[in-house]
């Protein structure tokens, strides 16, 4: 080992230096990895399929990945949709595909993140798997109904990583210390892989963080408070950060929503879900005040499936700074509370006999078209109701002009009018 080499080990991260390099030596996931498992056996004959591990970070997708590339004898290409684009799949698939008819010698294609490919992107596999020259691997932490394209699900096998147990994680532990000759207590191993939420690779983390820093920083309680909290996609902290997005955006601070937003997409949050959020912030803390708004988020979004990462990121950043400057109302909100409160105080109420649909017309029914400027004085509210006023704009943006139309409108329904 060159010197150079020698940096480079001692730099890398424990969690990396410690992956496991054979399926044997793999903890967890015994419900897909055991050896009367068909993922097992390939893996282990080397008779691969195309597959996709969805899960939560750290439950071992990666190290699955890496002892499969160890094992294969096939074409290997390591792949990151985060920076990787169509450009650079078209001569992988071309090479694939005239090795696969000369050779009959298939190709793996692992892509890390496939989440991040949009949808279109993801339909460039589709004839390559369809006739066997390539064999797609991937990971994503988000769910696969969501993130992944309909005709690619149908084509390879799911397999659901679930946070690693406790105990999982302190095997993997205690492994590492016997390996790296050290020695430390257990209750210290324990507690490490009780507060790391399912995540093998955070625990590393933490024990090299402890290795590392014991003699100086104190104890174990002290080091886990200093190490960057962990979010979790479905914990405390992604819910407090989307939250915060959603807040900012709402209170106008364009800035600080750019900073939530660009936190949620550095952990890995998955854009969609952002992209789902502000529709509906678009239509609740918005809504009449900016019509427009919702259009451009969905436009928006519609730009984002058909680029993905990394461009997509200006999608995404479009749509906050328009949201946060956009006017402002909650009266669609405010509606939809008021309608079912009255609901719920008047659930039963007859149809107004001017509104029954009858065979043949009905008389007592006048038809808005008939009369100046379309409206005509007509109860359309049942009898005890026909006074409520459920919808209340704001004097803000577009509103303003809903509201002095619906007040126009409001008179006139409340006067006599000649037809």
């Amino acid at each position: 080992m060159n010197l150079f080499e020698q940096v480079k080990n001692d730099n890398e991260p424990l969690a990396y230096k410690m992956n496991p390099k054979t399926i044997d030596e793999f903890i967890g996931q015994s419900h897909i990895i055991n050896p009367k498992s068909p993922l097992f056996k390939a893996i282990v004959e080397d008779k691969l399929f195309s597959f996709i591990l969805h899960g939560p970070p750290g439950t071992g997708k990666t190290s699955i990945i890496r002892i499969i590339k160890s094992k294969t004898k096939r074409r290997y290409y390591h792949l990151n949709a985060t920076v990787t684009n169509l450009q650079e799949l078209r001569p992988i698939f071309k090479s694939s595909q005239e090795i696969f008819n000369s050779t009959g010698q298939q190709t793996i294609v692992f892509m890390d993140e496939i989440h991040r490919f949009s949808k279109v992107q993801q339909d460039a596999f589709l004839p390559y798997i369809e006739n066997g020259s390539v064999i797609l691997i991937g990971t994503t932490t988000e769910n696969p109904s969501y993130s992944l394209n309909n005709a690619i699900i149908s084509r390879i096998k799911l397999y659901r990583f679930s946070p690693l147990s406790p105990e999982n994680i302190y095997t993997i532990l205690a492994n590492i210390v016997k390996k790296l000759g050290k020695s430390v207590e257990r209750n210290i191993l324990q507690k490490i892989a009780d507060n790391s939420n399912g995540d093998g690779r955070l625990a590393i983390s933490y024990l090299d963080y402890y290795l590392n820093y014991k003699g100086e920083k104190g104890d174990l309680d002290k080091i886990l408070n200093e190490v960057i909290p962990y979010f979790s996609k479905k914990g405390k902290e992604h819910y407090n950060t989307i939250s915060a997005l959603i807040k900012s955006i709402r209170g106008s601070d364009v800035d600080a929503s750019l900073y939530w937003l660009f936190r949620l997409l550095k952990y890995g949050e998955d854009p969609l879900f952002i992209f789902r959020r502000l529709l509906i912030l678009a239509s609740e803390d918005i809504g009449n005040a900016d019509p427009e708004a919702i259009q451009l988020i969905s436009s928006l979004l519609y730009s984002f499936e058909h680029v993905g990462y990394p461009e997509g990121e200006y999608f995404l950043t479009h749509a906050v700074i328009y949201l946060s400057l956009a006017p402002k109302s909650n009266s669609i909100s405010t509606a939809i509370q008021n309608v079912k409160k009255l609901l719920e105080e008047y659930p039963d109420e007859n149809v107004p006999k001017q509104l029954v649909n009858l065979k043949g017309g009905n008389s007592l029914y006048k038809y808005p078209h008939d009369y100046i400027g379309h409206i005509i004085k007509q109860n359309y509210m049942p009898e005890n109701i026909k006074s409520k006023e459920i919808y209340k704009p704001s004097d803000n943006g577009f509103e303003k002009t809903l509201k002095e139309r619906l007040n126009k409108i409001r008179r006139i329904l409340k006067s006599s009018h000649q037809k």
